[in-house]
């Protein structure tokens, strides 16, 4: 199964629109740049809450804090996608690994409406193409008609990305000119560049943009980093 425990322990950042795009804690200060003006065509981008920085870019491994086992266990009482507990043998006290079946039960068990759409291979649009084109659907949807803008941030929650072996938290969208797609993520198996530190209570974060390019390649991922997988599941929060 896969690690899904950071969409819950690590809370989100907030975005708010400035002259390049920003990716904020909850108050609105800024913490470090998600793109360069120069070289994106339009990013749309989720809003959430703050999250704390970990020192380093190493990779780090997570599982489900025991409050979210409790919940998901809950969920399945409930009768949520209640056959996970049969796959899984059940969760409490355990460091097994959980997935979009067990966050959609955890959703619904606290009446939060929210769909999955799962992405599979052996299409004509090859699995990865599908879900970029997909995950900018859902941003586009919310940016209004301003095309013209190139950072386009909107109200809508994060999305939960899954795919074999991982999970990611999905906080935004990036079109090139040279119509390239990425995406901005969160990811729990890597921490957050030390570098960053410096520049979530900062106000040199314009002045300093060529280095906050250099940091914010640590949050995208792009078609190279995707294609090489043929099944993906999305969450979306309505």
């Amino acid at each position: 199964m896969i690690n899904w425990a950071s969409i819950f322990e690590r809370r989100k950042r907030t975005v708010t629109k400035r002259k390049t795009c920003d990716i904020s804690h909850a108050t609105g200060e800024s913490s470090t740049n998600a793109a360069s003006a120069s070289d994106t065509a339009s990013l749309g981008v989720a809003r959430g809450k703050g999250t704390d920085i970990c020192d380093g870019n190493e990779q780090v491994q997570t599982v489900p804090p025991l409050g979210i086992q409790d919940f998901i266990e809950r969920a399945w009482d409930m009768g949520f996608n209640s056959n996970g507990r049969l796959e899984t043998g059940g969760i409490k006290g355990t460091r097994k690994f959980i997935g979009t079946p067990e966050a959609q039960a955890l959703f619904k068990s606290f009446s939060i409406p929210c769909t999955v759409k799962a992405i599979r291979g052996a299409k004509v649009e090859k699995p990865y193409q599908e879900l970029l084109n997909e995950i900018e659907a859902y941003f586009e949807q919310a940016c209004g008609a301003d095309v013209h803008t190139k950072i386009r941030s909107t109200d809508l929650p994060p999305i939960y990305l899954q795919y074999q072996g991982h999970s990611l938290t999905v906080v935004g969208f990036e079109k090139t000119k040279e119509n390239k797609s990425c995406l901005y993520v969160f990811d729990p198996s890597v921490r957050n560049p030390q570098a960053i530190k410096k520049y979530s209570q900062s106000d040199r974060l314009e002045k300093d943009e060529p280095k906050i390019e250099s940091i914010i390649r640590f949050y995208r991922r792009g078609e190279d980093y995707f294609r090489k997988h043929e099944n993906f599941e999305l969450l979306f929060l309505k």
